[in-house]
């Protein structure tokens, strides 16, 4: 992206601008930032700190599914929204049995029901406070609860219910339908996070939007029913768990067993977004599509593009996408700052998945070190001391490697040692790049993503390649600026030792 240059237009407020964007059909983010599917990036951690800010994040697939999917819940479960299997007792129970729950799940709330199940008729709700002084821990539930409980009925949306909290000055609020029966509830401290992330992504019951990365290599064509720990199993499991979104890496995305898995996703979970890719093709774009892929992903992949072959093969993918089907594209690759995220939404993509930038963030995993009194943190295996030990993944099936490996439990290092500075934590980093788009797009005379793409169709935005020679000098002239005295003054011989080393 750095042979690009983008014209400028003519200049809005900054007040204007919209960087909210449609990434599927169903799903909308305020940010057009996700992070990478990269088992140096994806994980649990970053996720939520993405969805807080307004973004989303990916859990990566180089684990078992099991831990997978308790790392989707564990995001699911950040901002909880309509909390859909509130913990309940019945008034027969013990003061035992409450503080049993309270050291076992954390919880300082709980719902009591006629019959001690979700669905039973509410009578009663107790807190931490009403049983903390109680000394008799045999006594019955029903002698310390509240009998007069503050409570909601169906239906109502999840900023009613907010509202609702707030006027009613309780910690916690269940829901109940016409019959009295309890069905939800939702709490105050998730008043607290909308308060402090106003614009965080949450799905249509209030909880924070999380992606799933799923690797579709080993499908059995021969056998309709794949085998346990396949990875249409993957799938399922991720999707029981919540995922809003599925990012499927297949070997081959015209490969017609490899879409069937496609299909069957979108038959047993028609709710659940697809995004397929890294898709290098129209060809393989339309057969994605056609097979139910709700998002087609550009980049990335195994190697990096190099040059203007990247924003080709993502502005071509893009404007097929958008022309025929409607579908918005996600572009991927190497993404190192605001302006490669500008450019790459210029050319027709309606979110950008980093990678390099957040390796960084103290959410992503790894293991840091201190290199020249600089903090770092290490990613991927290596022969230095430590790499090893920052990343050790289960080979499994749909996983990086595959449903092909003998030995499921073997370990396997599958790439150097790449150690990144620290950026701090991604809920400060993606709003600072976030404010670099925006002003870009200030900048360029664009109110929004979807106006950048009409002016992209239309002509009036314009582009320039910049030469070998400009390219040059700009990365002469930051390194002066890094190394002089006078930041301000570059000498002319930078310019004439650099061009004489090229020639030569």
């Amino acid at each position: 992206y750095d042979d690009l240059v983008l014209m400028p237009g003519h200049a809005l407020a900054a007040s204007a601008v919209d960087t909210g964007v449609q990434i599927s059909k169903r799903l909308r983010l305020a940010l057009p930032l996700l992070g990478s599917t990269a088992d140096t990036i994806g994980s649990a951690d970053l996720a939520i700190g993405l969805a807080l800010v307004g973004g989303m994040g990916f859990v990566h697939c180089n684990q078992s599914i099991a831990s997978q999917a308790d790392m989707v819940k564990k995001a699911k479960r950040h901002v909880s929204g309509f909390i859909l299997e509130p913990f309940t007792l019945k008034p027969d129970d013990t003061v035992r049995d409450l503080v049993k729950l309270k050291r076992e799940q954390g919880i300082s709330g709980v719902c009591i029901t006629d019959n001690g199940r979700l669905g039973g008729k509410l009578v009663g709700f107790v807190t931490a406070r009403d049983f903390e002084t109680v000394h008799h821990l045999d006594r019955k539930i029903e002698a310390v609860m509240v009998k007069q409980v503050v409570k909601a009925e169906e239906p109502i949306s999840i900023e009613e219910a907010m509202n609702y909290l707030k006027r009613a000055k309780v910690g916690k609020l269940p829901i109940v339908n016409k019959q009295g029966c309890l069905t939800t509830m939702v709490t105050r401290t998730d008043i607290k996070k909308v308060r402090d992330y106003p614009h965080m992504s949450r799905d249509f019951n209030g909880q924070l939007i999380v992606g799933a990365a799923v690797k579709c290599e080993g499908w059995d064509n021969n056998n309709d029913q794949q085998p346990l720990g396949s990875a249409l199993d993957r799938a399922r499991g991720l999707a029981e768990a919540g995922a809003d979104i599925l990012c499927l890496d297949p070997n081959e995305a015209s490969n017609d067993s490899q879409l069937k898995m496609i299909q069957r996703l979108k038959e047993e979970y028609p709710r659940v977004e697809i995004m397929v890719g890294p898709v290098v093709s129209c060809r393989e774009a339309k057969r994605a599509i056609e097979a139910g892929a709700d998002t087609i992903l550009v980049g990335g992949g195994g190697s990096m593009s190099v040059g203007r072959s990247e924003a080709t093969a993502l502005f071509e993918l893009a404007k097929y996408a958008h022309l025929n089907y409607g579908t918005p594209v996600i572009a991927a690759g190497s993404m190192r700052h605001a302006g490669d995220v500008l450019k790459a939404l210029c050319l027709g993509a309606s979110g950008v998945m980093l990678r390099e930038p957040l390796a960084g963030a103290d959410e992503a995993p790894g293991r840091e070190q201190i290199n020249g009194g600089l903090l770092q943190k290490l990613h991927g295996g290596g022969e230095q001391a430590g790499a090893v030990a920052a990343m050790r993944h289960e080979v499994c099936a749909g996983g990086i490697i595959g449903s092909r490996s003998q030995f499921p439990r073997d370990v396997v290092q599958r790439n150097f040692c790449e150690p990144s500075y620290t950026a701090g934590s991604v809920r400060a980093l993606i709003p600072y790049i976030a404010q670099g788009v925006l002003q870009g797009m200030r900048d360029l005379g664009l109110g929004s993503i979807a106006a950048a793409h009409e002016a992209l169709a239309s002509g009036e935005l314009r582009m320039e390649c910049r030469s070998a020679f400009a390219a040059q000098a700009r990365e002469v002239h930051k390194q002066s600026e890094r190394h002089a005295t006078h930041p301000g003054i570059v000498p002319i011989s930078a310019f004439v030792n650099s061009n004489e080393t090229t020639l030569a």
